[in-house]
């Protein structure tokens, strides 16, 4: 298991009530991920009910900044 989704599974397990686009934004924080990598375990991880599916790009380039 990759190092990005032990964390998503660990803060998961500690914040059930947090939805998996936060728990991804958590687990990303200061990661310093590359945008691939970033955008696999994004469609990965994140639940497409969390957010609005034409709304993606966007999110991505948000996470991507908080990533650095």
């Amino acid at each position: 298991m990759k190092s990005l989704e032990r964390k998503f599974i660990e803060i998961e397990e500690k914040n059930p009530n947090l939805s998996t686009y936060m728990i991804f934004a958590q687990a990303i924080k200061n990661g310093h991920f590359s945008k691939d990598k970033l955008a696999r375990y994004f469609n990965k991880l994140v639940d497409p009910d969390d957010y609005v599916v034409s709304e993606k790009k966007a999110l991505l380039k948000l996470l991507m900044i908080q990533n650095k």
